[in-house]
């Protein structure tokens, strides 16, 4: 009998389309709706031949003591939490989703755009508690923003904002084709846009990459978003920097470590969301499907 293990928090079963090989598989599921703990890796994964992962960390203390592991299919495109080299010693294949999450990302980012220059939850949170207050909101027209990490996602941002005449910055290391967006500095970039969305990949290079040293180049206000990694920002440099700057905002997907329970909840000046850019059901039945097959093909001979 194969066992599989599924530790993300959410998991539709109805993926779980398996008929033809339901005598030789058995699915071991968290059915908590929450992020696994080590203690549950560390109870489940011994005998396990195939992992479901979500952002949930295996290092070597827990990929040591799983004894039959072979595949571990990460729902998501990050590795960052999975002790890869080790895999490697143990001969266990690490797949990513090939689903293409850069549209579900991108929109998030728009939309937190938006929620933050209409002041969208502010107003919800008004008439919820009996209050019909205005307040004067923002265009995105015309605005000046930064892209910092021009690929996949950063270029999907650029085309589907292309109808609000903006003004273009982006920063990566590839230099980008396009003749309308301007190359800066992350410093530079701070200083002179309206917006600044971040979607770099978290490595040494990026980590804390934001922080109080380019939080104090900005002249005026602004808001940021971060739908990539958490450990990009600083959240002690910028919880300081938003306390002393109410007229700029920050909308967060992604944190240093999740769940969030951290001060940035105390501030009306930010936006926060649980780590849902690619959490769109579409693509999330397009990764789990993905995945079920990878496993399959891997331990069921056809």
């Amino acid at each position: 009998m194969i066992e599989i293990l599924i530790t993300t928090s959410t998991f539709n079963i109805e993926n779980l389309d398996y008929s033809n090989y339901r005598k030789k598989i058995k699915f071991i599921i968290n059915k908590s709706g929450k992020k696994v703990k080590e203690n549950f890796l560390k109870k489940n994964i011994k005998n396990v031949h195939g992992i479901i992962a979500g952002t949930e960390k295996y290092d070597k203390n827990i990929l040591n003591k799983a004894k039959k592991l072979k595949l571990i299919c990460r729902i998501g495109v990050g590795t960052d939490n999975i002790d890869l080299n080790c895999c490697k010693k143990k001969k266990i294949k690490v797949l990513t989703s090939k689903t293409d999450l850069s549209i579900g990302v991108a929109e998030q980012t728009l939309s937190l755009i938006f929620a933050a220059l209409k002041k969208t939850c502010k107003f919800d949170n008004s008439i919820k508690n009996a209050s019909w207050k205005k307040e004067y909101t923002s265009l995105l027209y015309k605005k000046k923003i930064g892209i910092i990490g021009f690929g996949k996602i950063g270029k999907k941002i650029y085309n589907l904002t292309k109808p609000f005449k903006l003004t273009y910055f982006y920063h990566d290391k590839i230099k980008s084709r396009y003749p309308d967006i301007k190359f800066k500095s992350i410093k530079e970039i701070f200083r002179c846009c309206d917006i600044v969305t971040i979607h770099l990949p978290y490595n040494e290079k990026t980590n804390q990459v934001i922080n109080k040293k380019v939080f104090t180049k900005i002249k005026s206000k602004i808001i940021l978003i971060n739908t990539s990694r958490g450990q990009i920002i600083n959240e002690k440099d910028l919880f300081n920097f938003l306390s002393k700057n109410q007229q700029s905002m920050a909308c967060l997907d992604v944190f240093e470590k999740e769940p969030y329970k951290g001060r940035l909840k105390k501030l009306t000046n930010t936006i926060l969301t649980p780590h849902i850019s690619g959490y769109s059901l579409e693509l999330r039945n397009s990764m789990e499907k993905e995945a079920i097959n990878s496993l399959i093909k891997k331990f069921i001979k056809r």
